[in-house]
């Protein structure tokens, strides 16, 4: 992680980019470095959110088991192949989205951005990658 001391940003500083403006994520000369991407998060948020998004809940078995996860997996290069046109687009439920990723609710995206989760939906939009909005009394915030 870098060693920049600043310290995360009010509430009312915060919000998400919208897909015109490309995060660490999207760096076209390589992979993004995870450590750089939770420093980015931590400038980016406001205490309360980067308090929250850092944290695990009880005792980190959860997290625990999904870093494990993660962790056997392994990327094979694929060598002598043209990767000037590279497209990560899949087919799910009978409609092409950009990538296989998809947006899970959290429930609590007001402590990320004012917006909640409306900011979250319309950045999906953006994407052209899929929502998933929890059911609930947040449910009004997108009418």
């Amino acid at each position: 992680m870098s060693s920049s001391s600043a310290e995360p940003k009010p509430e009312a500083e915060n919000s998400l980019p919208s897909a015109q403006v490309r995060s660490p994520l999207c760096n076209p000369n390589g992979p993004a470095d995870p450590h750089e991407l939770e420093e980015a998060a931590r400038r980016k948020l406001s205490l309360n959110g980067w308090n929250y998004a850092s944290s695990n809940a009880g005792s980190s078995f959860t997290d625990r088991a999904n870093r494990e996860a993660f962790y056997r997996q392994r990327i094979i290069p694929r060598m002598l192949r043209d990767t000037n046109r590279r497209d990560t687009s899949i087919e799910l439920f009978g409609h092409r989205i950009s990538a296989p990723i998809v947006f899970a609710p959290i429930g609590v995206n007001k402590i990320y951005h004012y917006d909640g989760e409306l900011a979250v939906a319309k950045v999906a939009g953006e994407l052209n990658l899929p929502y998933c909005l929890r059911y609930g009394p947040v449910a009004g915030e997108l009418r």
